[in-house]
């Protein structure tokens, strides 16, 4: 097929991603449409196709009323909360040594400053999970307050570019929660030790959904090609992840007739923007004791913004096999090595030692700050051109293999 036809099809698969199922948390009925769409084109090419199916929770909200004094204060309900109906007193919080200190018992609390700097890890995962994340769950599971805002501002590094950030967003912590911006915050402390109320219905579901797996090959060790199908709520999802995703379809198709003694897997990943990572966590259990028969992995996230190089990183990638994928990217056009980072799956298989790379746009730590996890993500950022380039120089290193 010429490039032409291929950048097109290309253009074809994210819009429909995108616009017809946008907002693709695992469970929903966009995330089962999406897996369901993936199935099917890596099935046309003659895909082994092997599902791992997991349990997840989906969740709904509606608005939040908020009022302290005579004033009505803007605010989110924080991901996968439970309901809330309370008037408490005020308690306000700003360090983890003020909440090591407060007595919270059945007051509304509100979080704010150098405490929510940044976004909880959730009490259940596993890949990192700093002590000072477990000591906040600790202290406010053990102090019992009613009701928890927090006022945050931005980190990119933990929650993208969302303003405000839930600082919170766990459906294993079941105290009720809400969060808004750090400037409204600051109004609503004011109003420390006066009673106010705060409401607002949630619903968590329990749902099923799964991992997708294409196969092809020969019974040598695995080279695994990967990308996350699920995104955040309320977004897209184009460069994060639908662009991943895409890449993984165009690859399919153009490794149609792989033969090769490794066996090749393309592995559409789903939950790595939820917080109980699901899908990463059923793969690790699917391939328990088995991790080191993946020969390496390569992992796609946030590629192919347009005007920006495609930037590629290395993690426990040593030997020959690190000196022909670095030449094949480096001859290739529009690649550049760009610096590691470890907000995507590649860290899921670079912590049990398989070694891992890592494919997205150069300005990704300005995608993070200004674009990912927003509706502002859409088809209109991606260069196609570009995820062409990458599926064709994906077929050329895994040829040389």
């Amino acid at each position: 097929m010429k490039r032409a036809a291929i950048k097109i099809k290309a253009e074809k698969y994210l819009k429909i991603l995108c616009l017809k199922m946008p907002e693709r948390c695992p469970g929903r009925k966009n995330n089962i449409k999406a897996l369901l769409f993936f199935e099917k084109v890596l099935s046309s090419y003659g895909w082994k196709i092997k599902r791992q199916n997991f349990n997840c929770i989906t969740w709904k909200e509606n608005k939040v009323i908020l009022k302290a004094g005579n004033t009505f204060f803007k605010a989110r309900v924080s991901p996968y909360s439970k309901s809330c109906r309370v008037k408490a007193p005020l308690t306000v919080v700003s360090s983890l040594r003020e909440l090591r200190n407060a007595d919270l018992k059945g007051r509304i609390v509100l979080l704010k400053g150098e405490i929510t700097a940044q976004q909880l890890m959730p009490k259940k995962f596993v890949f990192y999970n700093p002590d000072e994340h477990k000591e906040i769950y600790r202290l406010l599971v053990e102090k019992k307050p009613a009701a928890i805002i927090t006022a945050t501002s931005k980190n990119p590094e933990t929650a993208g570019s969302a303003y405000p950030f839930p600082m919170i967003e766990d459906g294993d912590f079941n105290i009720p929660s809400v969060y808004m911006k750090d400037i409204y915050g600051k109004k609503l402390a004011l109003f420390e030790n006066s009673i106010i109320s705060l409401s607002f219905k949630s619903e968590r579901k329990k749902s099923k959904a799964w991992n997708v797996a294409g196969y092809k090959g020969g019974a040598g060790n695995k080279i695994t090609v990967c990308a996350h199908i699920d995104t955040k709520d309320k977004t897209p999802g184009a460069l994060d992840n639908g662009t991943g995703i895409v890449t993984l379809m165009l690859l399919a198709e153009m490794m149609k007739n792989y033969t090769g003694k490794n066996r090749l897997e393309i592995l559409a990943l789903n939950g790595e923007d939820f917080y109980a990572v699901p899908g990463q966590m059923k793969y690790l259990k699917v391939n328990n004791n088995k991790m080191d028969k993946i020969r390496f992995v390569i992992n796609m996230d946030a590629a192919g913004m347009k005007g920006k190089k495609t930037a590629f990183s290395f993690y426990g990638m040593q030997g020959a096999d690190a000196v022909k994928i670095r030449r094949v990217f480096s001859d290739a056009p529009g690649f550049v090595e760009g610096s590691q980072w470890p907000q995507g799956d590649h860290m899921v298989f670079a912590s049990f030692g398989v070694p891992a790379v890592a494919i997205t746009s150069e300005n990704f730590t300005q995608l993070c700050s200004e674009i990912t996890h927003t509706d502002k993500d859409k088809p209109s950022l991606v260069d196609y051109k570009k995820l062409v380039d990458i599926a064709e120089t994906l077929k050329k290193m895994i040829e040389e293999m």
